[in-house]
């Protein structure tokens, strides 16, 4: 059985168990999803609920800010243009370790935030 997102954002450090209550409370009595409820109460950002919910589904995580990509590498993606179908550079920097995250990992989960 996959643990509970309550929990995992508690050992994620993202939340504690005081507000755990308090937000399991709330959506009890609302209706409204747990992760929805931290996320109104801004106790958690949208970025460590996508990370909880890859711990929980068992993705695999890759750091993009860790990556160093080859400007030569961007120059043969993208020769001579600084933008081609709408991707900006700094975006492909950010696509190509997603990409091979995904190639490599084989998970849909390849940087901190959820592709």
């Amino acid at each position: 059985m996959a643990k509970r997102i309550g929990d995992i954002l508690i050992d994620l450090g993202f939340i504690d168990q005081d507000q755990l209550e308090m937000a399991l409370t709330e959506s009890k009595k609302t209706e409204i999803m747990l992760g929805d409820v931290l996320l109104r109460l801004d106790w958690v950002t949208q970025e460590q609920l996508q990370m909880s919910l890859a711990v929980q589904s068992g993705a695999k995580l890759l750091d993009t800010d860790a990556i160093k990509v080859d400007p030569g590498l961007i120059a043969q993606v993208l020769p001579s243009h600084k933008r081609t179908m709408g991707v900006s550079v700094h975006s492909l920097v950010r696509r190509i370790p997603m990409a091979l995250g995904h190639i490599v990992g084989g998970s849909r989960r390849a940087d901190r935030r959820c592709v």
